[in-house]
């Protein structure tokens, strides 16, 4: 099976270079190719297209659930909430700071008072 992607990257002030941000792929090059040409209108440069074969059955992305609780954290570590992009309407891009593609559970918060 082929996957289409974006590889979107930021700069990183650390090491005064950009750095991979989040992945987002596609199951077709028209989706990959509309969403890059979105991203560039909106002023996002920073980001490359990519195809590649895989062997991987494809992640099937799970809306988002405002009643979840956007407080619980992933096995990554990271609040449910940075798992979908706030700037579209919250579309479901997995982890963007580990880049998982999905997460699969998510605990409540521990108090660390």
């Amino acid at each position: 099976m082929k996957i289409f992607g974006v590889i979107v990257h930021r700069w990183d002030n650390q090491s005064s270079d950009y750095i991979m941000d989040h992945v987002l792929t596609f199951q077709d090059e028209a989706q990959r190719n509309e969403r890059a040409h979105d991203l560039r209108r909106k002023g996002i440069w920073n980001l490359e297209t990519f195809e590649s074969e895989t062997e991987l059955a494809p992640w099937e992305p799970k809306p988002y659930d405002p009643h979840f609780g956007d407080a619980r954290i992933c096995e990554c570590g990271h609040p449910y909430y940075r798992h979908f992009d706030t700037y579209e309407d919250m579309a479901p891009v997995g982890c963007k700071y580990c880049h998982h593609d999905q997460c699969e559970e998510f605990k409540e918060k521990e108090d660390t008072k």
